[in-house]
């Protein structure tokens, strides 16, 4: 689960976000990208629910996640 806080004065739509995993001596191991298509509130909080980055890479120890794009509604 993670949640998305648009920080825009207009609502955005066509949500991508990046996920890298990393393996414990910090290599990048993995890449996942989805993109939500739902429409996002300016400035509110929203929480996105069981997010399925796909195949786990057994030796991986962080995931990290950043909204890649989006499109002005």
């Amino acid at each position: 689960n993670f949640q998305i806080t648009p920080r825009l004065s207009y609502p955005i739509k066509d949500v991508t976000v990046r996920c890298v995993g990393y393996g414990v001596g910090g290599s990048a191991i993995a890449d996942y990208t989805e993109t939500f298509y739902e429409i996002f509130a300016p400035r509110k909080s929203r929480t996105i629910n069981d997010v399925d980055v796909g195949f786990r890479a057994r030796q991986m120890a962080r995931l990290a996640c950043r909204v890649a794009g989006a499109k002005r509604l």
